[in-house]
């Protein structure tokens, strides 16, 4: 009986998805707007991660779901080449939150979505934008950095340590599998 060879391809998202929400109704745009850079820095990495660049972005926000004025609203942009540096990316989503932002409102989740996302290679380049190798090489030295001395080492200029958007861990299980010092030591 032959072998039968099986190549596995890799398939691309279509897109990629990154929110959470706030453990308490946030109000102000600038905390928004934090959220919003945090959120797009970790889907960026992921499409980096992923290789291709993104087309589109889009942005959401929604209030509690069971308040008697629930909102949500989005808006979608596209942007002018594909790209997967940060604040190519940043910039039309700071657009899209200004444009669907209430003043007064309390938020409890807000989101982006990159789509559109492709190799890049079908797309003709736009022929001003020639600092497209720059980019990448500062996208890759960024990322060497965060890796090499912690992801807030190097932040972009929106996004200032805002507790508000971050992961509340304090309930987080050990990693008994993954880390030697969360083992427990029996004496």
């Amino acid at each position: 009986m032959d072998a039968i060879d099986r190549t596995i391809e890799s398939v691309n998202k279509k897109g990629i998805f990154s929110s959470r929400g706030f453990s308490h109704g946030v109000s102000d745009l600038y905390t928004l707007k934090n959220a919003i850079t945090l959120y797009a820095r970790t889907a960026v990495k992921k499409l980096q991660d992923q290789g291709p660049e993104a087309t589109v972005v889009t942005v959401f926000v929604q209030t509690h779901r069971y308040k008697k004025d629930y909102y949500n609203n989005s808006m979608t942009l596209r942007l002018p080449s594909p790209t997967a540096y940060l604040p190519d990316i940043i910039g039309p989503a700071m657009e899209g939150l200004q444009a669907i932002f209430i003043e007064g409102i309390s938020y409890a989740k807000v989101g982006i979505y990159l789509s559109g996302i492709d190799g890049g290679d079908r797309y003709q380049r736009d022929f001003f934008n020639l600092g497209k190798e720059k980019k990448r090489k500062l996208s890759d030295t960024i990322y060497r950095m965060q890796k090499r001395y912690g992801k807030d080492v190097i932040i972009c200029g929106g996004n200032l340590n805002n507790d508000n958007c971050r992961m509340r861990r304090t309930m987080l299980s050990g990693c008994y599998t993954t880390k030697w010092e969360d083992l427990p030591s029996v004496e």
